[in-house]
């Protein structure tokens, strides 16, 4: 388990392009498919729980994000081939006891994103700093809808590293935040 701290940005291609021409080069390209589920209760949303299987490339990675203290999320990651196989070891790694007994009610796909991520390992002072440039597409209830945008995630050290590295990326580039994550603006499709 590990506790995820990221800011969001809304950006558009110029943008992403302006940023990634005036650094090194990245570390990593990855396509990614990602697949939010849930029970057709709606278990997970009324817990605020995020449960997703992404392909990442070749791999393929569930995981579970729960609500913690402050800006941060508690999430629990493993390497599995589908989303059933993964709640056995998601709960290994300390997710809540619930999750094996909401998963049984039966978990449905619910919305979708496909993007392609850019990405640079930052070091900045005593922090590890992952910035990624995310273009693509979120699915949901027939509708899909283009986004780009910017996230600064903190790896290890410092939360206010990570917040001052953002407000001057956001300053620098005239950057909006996006308060909603990938899986809250596809869900919010299914409704449109």
């Amino acid at each position: 388990m590990a506790l995820e701290y990221e800011l969001k940005y809304t950006a558009d291609e110029d943008t992403l392009s302006s940023i990634a021409r005036v650094l090194p080069p990245a570390s990593q390209e990855l396509d990614m498919h990602t697949t939010y589920f849930d029970t057709p209760a709606g278990d997970f949303a009324a817990r605020r729980y995020t449960l997703r299987l992404r392909q990442e490339n070749e791999r393929s990675v569930a995981t579970l994000k729960t609500p913690a203290k402050g800006k941060g999320r508690q999430e629990y990651e493993v390497e599995a081939a589908s989303i059933e196989a993964a709640i056995l070891a998601l709960c290994k790694l300390g997710a809540p006891g619930e999750l094996s007994e909401l998963a049984a009610k039966g978990l449905a796909p619910l919305c979708e994103a496909k993007f392609h991520r850019t990405t640079w390992d930052l070091f900045i002072g005593e922090a590890y700093i992952e910035l990624a440039l995310d273009k693509g597409v979120l699915l949901g209830g027939g509708k899909e809808e283009a986004f780009c945008e910017i996230e600064v995630e903190l790896k290890e050290g410092d939360k206010e590293i990570v917040d001052a590295f953002g407000a001057d990326l956001a300053n620098a580039c005239g950057l909006k935040v996006q308060p909603k994550s990938k899986y809250q603006r596809a869900k919010a499709l299914l409704e449109k």
